[in-house]
């Protein structure tokens, strides 16, 4: 792994797992309530309700450096798989990005201007709005590339690990898909436990980062 591939994966990484861990607490201090009607909705909405989408695109647009040093950390023979992982990566980047950056956007301006009638479609909490289901379309294909990228990591102790937390956080989210599509609660519940499995998924992958960072100043050094 050369120095410029360590870093990209490390702050990466490290920006992902900061940015979850913020999307994760912010749950905490939004206001929930069931989706009912719109009107019964906007009465109850304040602008502290979008705020989990912020966190939700910085996430999101870390993954792109990510993806760079996925590829570059890939050995020859799995470059096929990092390419593969990339792809559905990206797939995921472009469909939830759309999502919530028209959740602080157009969902927050519209409501705050009282320009409501074109709204219902577009709010996450409906759970028949498009841009719902195209956040569980983005989700799927995020799940689909940790199958792929997992295939990255075979030589020691730590890669078991970040191997067997792809796996699982990748099985925990696809069940949390499929429990949004059929409206189970029972097994939506599995986003919310594979974000927190993602953040340490991330935090794995910053000490894998940060040893290749190491090894590369400690040949460096020795060159000298």
């Amino acid at each position: 792994m050369d120095k410029a591939t360590a870093k990209f994966g490390f702050w990466s990484a490290l920006l992902i797992g900061i940015f979850t861990l913020v999307f994760l607490v912010s749950l905490f201090f939004v206001p929930h309530f069931p989706y009912d009607r719109l009107g019964i909705y906007l009465a109850r909405f304040r602008a502290a309700k979008v705020f989990p989408a912020l966190p939700s695109l910085l996430i999101a647009l870390c993954h792109l450096p990510l993806f760079a040093a996925y590829k570059s950390f890939a050995d020859e023979e799995k470059k096929i798989w990092a390419s593969a992982g990339n792809l559905f990566g990206t797939a995921y980047v472009v469909c939830v990005s759309i999502v919530y950056f028209t959740q602080i956007t157009y969902v927050a301006q519209s409501i705050r201007a009282g320009r409501t009638q074109y709204v219902e479609p577009f709010l996450l909490d409906n759970p028949l709005s498009y841009l719902r289901m195209q956040d569980m379309l983005g989700y799927l294909f995020l799940m689909i590339a940790l199958f792929f990228w997992a295939r990255l990591f075979m030589e020691g102790p730590l890669d078991r690990w970040i191997r067997t937390f792809f796996w699982v956080t990748a099985v925990i989210g696809l069940m949390g898909v499929l429990g949004m599509a059929l409206q189970l609660p029972s097994l939506s519940v599995g986003i919310l436990f594979s974000a927190a499995t993602y953040a340490v998924l991330a935090v794995l992958l910053i000490f894998r980062f940060a040893q290749g960072m190491k090894k590369h100043d400690s040949e460096k050094r020795r060159y000298l």
